[in-house]
């Protein structure tokens, strides 16, 4: 299993991607990862309920 190391000087770091796509999915939504984003958001929440649909 791949792993991820916080790199604190780097804007890229993925643990900070992540918290912050943590922070902003909707809270009902916690276990779901590929959500699409919200064009326009008006709050916090940057991602809608819908999941992003796989590529056939």
């Amino acid at each position: 299993m791949p792993k991820a190391f916080e790199r604190p000087d780097d804007p890229c770091c993925p643990v900070k991607v992540y918290k912050a796509y943590r922070d902003h999915r909707p809270s009902k939504l916690m276990c779901r990862f590929y959500l699409q984003d919200i064009k326009s958001p008006s709050s916090d929440v940057w991602y809608s309920e819908t999941a992003v649909e796989k590529v056939r």
